[in-house]
């Protein structure tokens, strides 16, 4: 009597159905892997620009399309057809952008650096810093101590006037009682300084007087102005 030969479980064919099934499953496999790259292809304009209006800012808007189309893939065994596959896409690109702002601080840091979207400009040309520069300060201390020396020798009444009413800003009636004058006569010496000095000055630093009289109204409409902001 001859003994059976055993085979090795390698060597068992297995069942003609459960071959038929596992080429069926990676041939739908196959074909849905085609049918998510052809989407994705077709899309990507569209999700960049989704992604951007959402976010408004490029590499976020990036960051969220890799995400997303990298989540789609690894789950596109699981998408039941019940919807366009683009749809699909699109709602794992929403969840995504959702991820990208719960993922932002509360202040938003911008580089200075940074450009534009609508062109390249930077953050920094805008940024101006409001104190004077070295230059325009010392130009500032020239010109009052210029003022100054020029005032010394001015008249007494005069510069005794022009002091009064700038430098410690008193009112017209007020220097005039001080001086124990009439208003009349504190306007006309004010008036009177004023012309001396800003003709000293024009000879001095060679100024036209048109020129500076130019300079003397901007810089009465700017101070107008800034009157103007500190009473509202």
């Amino acid at each position: 009597m001859h003994n059976p030969v055993l085979l090795g479980a390698d060597s068992v064919d297995p069942p003609p159905e459960i071959c038929c099934s596992e080429q069926g499953g990676i041939g739908a496999m196959a074909v849905r892997r085609a049918e998510f790259e052809e989407v994705v292809a077709r899309n990507m304009p569209r999700l960049h620009q989704m992604a951007w209006r959402c976010l408004r800012n490029r590499e976020d808007a990036e960051d969220a399309v890799q995400e997303a189309v990298m989540l789609a893939f690894r789950y596109v065994h699981k998408f039941e057809g019940r919807a366009l596959m683009s749809s699909w896409l699109t709602a794992i690109l929403l969840n995504s952008v959702r991820t990208q702002i719960r993922r932002r601080p509360r202040c938003i840091l911008l580089s200075l650096d940074q450009c534009f979207e609508e062109d390249d400009s930077t953050y920094a040309q805008f940024v101006v810093d409001p104190r004077p520069t070295q230059e325009q300060t010392l130009a500032e201390n020239q010109l009052c101590k210029l003022v100054r020396q020029i005032t010394s020798t001015l008249p007494r009444s005069l510069r005794l006037a022009l002091q009064l009413h700038h430098q410690d800003e008193l009112s017209v009636k007020g220097a005039a009682q001080l001086l124990g004058v009439s208003e009349a006569a504190i306007k006309s010496q004010l008036c009177r300084g004023r012309a001396t000095l800003a003709r000293e000055l024009r000879r001095t630093l060679g100024i036209s007087a048109p020129a500076m009289a130019a300079e003397c109204c901007g810089k009465k409409k700017v101070a107008t102005r800034d009157n103007s902001a500190r009473a509202n």
